[in-house]
């Protein structure tokens, strides 16, 4: 008679069992946190060389085409400085539905 092997925390959720918050992302948002600190990498040596953050974000607004905003940029390096890369990843969950009430009755 064959024994199961039953490995610790199988049962658990993918969020639980991965220990780097960053690998608990789902892989869009892994992508574009990524994206994001490619694009602000030359800026966060500026900044930690002494120059302000909206200086230094204005100046890679201007640096080159197709390059966000500098409020953006502004506000993707206050949030590398506060959470690292995790920080960076979108926030936006979606639409959450409202439950109607004649729906219940329908």
């Amino acid at each position: 008679m064959a024994t199961l092997l039953k490995f610790p925390g199988r049962d658990a959720p993918i969020a639980e069992r991965v220990t780097d918050p960053f690998l608990a992302l789902p892989l869009a948002a892994r992508k574009e946190a990524t994206r994001r600190l490619a694009l602000i990498k030359p800026a966060i040596d500026r900044v930690q060389q002494g120059v302000s953050i909206r200086l230094t974000a204005y100046w890679l607004h201007l640096s080159a085409d197709e390059m966000p905003s500098a409020p953006t940029i502004a506000r993707w390096l206050t949030q590398y400085q506060k959470g690292g890369i995790v920080a960076l990843a979108p926030q936006y969950k979606g639409k959450q539905r409202t439950a109607r009430g004649w729906e219940a009755r329908a």
